[in-house]
């Protein structure tokens, strides 16, 4: 899925505001990373999650679905040392709950 010409301003808009105050929260670690980066999402029992990680130009990088479980980790090795987003969507309401700025570090 490429998205270039993806307006990135859109992960700072006021709508990211407020679902970043919902009732749920997310714990990203470590953050930079190098191989692996762990995700908590809690209440952990809604459901399966859509994960993307996109580049700064936009382009989808990394797209994997999981349950969501108290600890998830997205292997991200293999991705060029830089800062991605990440965006973490509910699937079972197709709600997103939120976009995360990353940084990949050398291994």
């Amino acid at each position: 899925m490429d998205i270039s010409g993806f307006d990135l301003s859109y992960f700072a808009s006021e709508q990211m505001k407020e679902l970043m105050e919902s009732a749920f929260s997310l714990n990203l670690y470590p953050n930079p990373a190098s191989e692996i980066l762990n995700i908590e999402i809690t209440p952990s029992d809604t459901g399966r999650i859509l994960l993307e990680v996109f580049d700064l130009s936009g382009k989808a990088v990394i797209n994997k679905m999981v349950a969501n479980e108290p600890l998830m980790q997205l292997d991200i090795k293999d991705l060029a040392e830089g800062a991605y987003y990440l965006k973490i969507t509910q699937l079972k309401n197709d709600q997103l709950f939120r976009t995360e700025k990353i940084i990949k570090i050398k291994n």
